[in-house]
């Protein structure tokens, strides 16, 4: 939702959107933090991606849902 249809919710649902922005980004932060001593070219190629595109994620990027469930399930089956 862009900031503009922040603005016409009631304040309830307003609250709930900011939660939300708020958990997808401490879950993006647990990411990048995990990732931080892999190496990218080989996890980008074992979950599907390119090594391009994991790298503007952890320059900041924001990914979509199915990248974070795709690399969470990668940081899953490796431990």
């Amino acid at each position: 939702m862009s900031n503009k249809c922040n603005r016409l919710l009631p304040y309830s649902q307003k609250k709930e959107y900011n939660l939300e922005i708020q958990e997808k980004e401490r879950d993006l932060n647990n990411l990048r933090e995990k990732l931080s001593d892999r190496r990218l070219k080989v996890v980008a190629q074992r979950i599907g991606m390119t090594y391009a595109a994991l790298s503007r994620i952890m320059r900041g990027g924001t990914p979509s849902r199915r990248t974070i469930d795709r690399l969470q399930k990668y940081l899953n089956e490796s431990k």
